[in-house]
């Protein structure tokens, strides 16, 4: 009697995860909607009502838990400058690789939202030192970052400062920018960075980094 009972509740468990990871959760369902609407429809997206949001263009789900893991935002440069509110995605509780690809971006807020965020990518105009530190601001997990093909020159960061950044950032790129050679001390305040990409910048002299 007893291995009968643990066998339906076996049984029980299992159907009862198989029906919450099947598709898309419905609260992330309703927020990306939302998402949708707050950027005016010009995500880069495939919305389709039919669909399983998780096959959505351009939005990733967990395969274990069927929640939004990745999401990729497409801001076209006819839209005017805007703040990006992290708070805006604290839905996506699994969220770990967010992007955001176009339009001039002047900060963001809200960073502590995304705990479990890993990997950032802004393909955009964010090209200021204040936008730079608030965009990482709270995002105490973030792993990656690319801020490839941007506005960056010398004084986008600065050295008596550091590069503002989470301690535990592993990779960056800053590929295809205005770099020169001048912003180079500014990455000394990154202990743990293992990948470094800098390939179509200004760099002229010897990189000599410890």
């Amino acid at each position: 009697m007893k291995m009968k009972s643990v066998r339906l509740f076996l049984l029980f468990f299992l159907l009862l995860e198989a029906l919450c990871c099947e598709g898309c959760l419905n609260e992330e369902r309703q927020a990306l909607w939302g998402l949708n609407s707050r950027f005016r429809n010009l995500l880069l997206w495939e919305v389709d009502i039919h669909k399983d949001c998780c096959e959505w263009e351009a939005v990733q789900c967990n395969s274990s838990t069927g929640r939004v893991a990745g999401l990729q935002i497409f801001m076209p440069y006819s839209i005017q400058q805007q703040y990006i509110n992290y708070s805006d995605f604290s839905v996506f509780i699994d969220l770990k690789n967010l992007s955001f690809i176009g339009n001039i971006v002047f900060g963001c807020v809200g960073g502590e939202a995304l705990p479990n965020l890993e990997i950032l990518q802004f393909n955009s105009q964010l090209d200021t030192a204040a936008s730079i530190v608030s965009c990482l601001d709270g995002l105490s997990s973030l792993k990656s970052l690319s801020l490839a093909h941007n506005n960056f020159n010398k004084s986008s960061f600065h050295e008596k400062d550091g590069f503002k950044s989470p301690i535990n950032l592993q990779k960056l790129r800053l590929s295809h920018n205005n770099l020169p050679d001048e912003f180079l001390p500014s990455l000394s305040g990154l202990p743990f960075l293992k990948s470094l990409h800098l390939t179509g910048n200004q760099l002229k002299g010897t990189l000599n980094i410890n």
